[in-house]
């Protein structure tokens, strides 16, 4: 008979008993009598890249390890026009997630303990250009475990680990959000949707936080100053009063300003 179990508040951890077969999706949060000693590093790592010739300037920000479930705000800092015409924004979200359990086989013959460590991080940006996430997945199996022998996964060197790397990148009229002098805004949510099976009437335990970095960078053209001289005829030494033109100019107009002080 399957038993599946319910899913756990944040801060919390569930027991689960199974019955035979193939079963239980399993529990995440809390620590309590936890032991399974999952450890995966999700970084977003992305295809694209600032083009030839663009300068560089990144910005983060992060979120420590928090057991799940867990929703924050997070916010890096905004491309100033000052600096030039902004092209691009390369997004990048690194994600972690650990988790911990233990397993007891309660049956009367020898049978697998699985556990699936599962988080998914999504961090959401002011539109849908800015919304990317990360699943890091890794599982676990104790073959042949004995009757009444319990499993703690927090023994295994090294400890598993799994990671997964994704593209995206921001232009066109999204860049808007980017420039300015404040920050952008994001919400960055963890939730930790691990689960446990086995082949034998068992107890297992699993729990699960997350971390998250998130860096924007920004590839951008900075200003690209011409500067020419002009007069009419020409000039004597110790002239009084010769008038000339001085003109610079910057081709890279975009976001950056088209006035300023001399």
């Amino acid at each position: 008979m399957l038993k599946p179990c319910k899913h756990a508040n944040a801060g919390e951890m569930e027991s689960l008993t199974a019955f035979g077969g193939n079963r239980k999706p399993g529990l995440f949060p809390s620590w309590s009598r936890l032991a399974i000693g999952f450890l995966m590093a999700a970084p977003q790592v992305f295809g694209q890249s600032c083009a030839v010739g663009d300068s560089i300037l990144t910005r983060s920000s992060s979120i420590p390890t928090t057991a799940t479930n867990w929703s924050n705000p997070l916010t890096v800092g905004q491309f100033s026009s000052a600096l030039g015409t902004l092209n691009q924004v390369i997004l990048s979200l690194t994600g972690t997630a650990a988790g911990r359990g233990t397993g007891q086989n309660v049956d009367v013959i020898a049978g697998n303990l699985v556990f699936t460590l599962k988080a998914t991080i999504t961090a959401t940006g002011p539109n849908a250009a800015s919304t990317l996430n990360v699943i890091p997945t890794t599982t676990t199996t104790f073959t042949n475990v004995a009757p009444n022998a319990s499993v703690d996964t927090n023994t295994l060197t090294p400890n598993p680990s799994g990671t997964l790397s994704r593209n995206l990148s921001v232009t066109g009229a999204n860049l808007a959000a980017y420039i300015g002098s404040g920050n952008v805004s994001f919400t960055v949510a963890a939730v930790g949707n691990s689960t446990t099976s086995s082949t034998v009437d068992a107890n297992l335990n699993i729990a699960t936080t997350a971390a998250s970095t998130l860096q924007a960078t920004y590839c951008y053209s900075p200003p690209v100053l011409t500067i020419a001289k002009t007069h009419t005829g020409n000039f004597t030494q110790g002239q009084v009063g010769a008038t000339f033109s001085i003109l610079v100019t910057n081709p890279n107009t975009g976001t950056a300003p088209t006035s300023g002080t001399v």
